[in-house]
């Protein structure tokens, strides 16, 4: 019971890790994944449109606030 606990906590650890490479990897740069994983450069880019970014203006507001 205790292996197949590490493991799943391994895989849920390495799943988002994975991802993470592979968005800064590609559809960060802007380029295309290959063919064969199209789908997860779809779906990469679509949260990336959806997540709110932060501007160069807002990271000077929060410097401002703290002085």
């Amino acid at each position: 019971m205790s292996a197949l606990l590490i493991v799943a906590a391994l895989l849920l650890c390495a799943v988002p890790a994975a991802l993470v490479l592979v968005y800064v990897a590609y559809p960060q740069r802007g380029e295309e994944l290959p063919a064969r994983f199209q789908w997860l450069g779809t779906a990469l880019a679509s949260g990336r449109d959806r997540l709110p970014m932060l501007t160069e203006e807002d990271g000077d507001r929060v410097v401002a606030s703290r002085r």
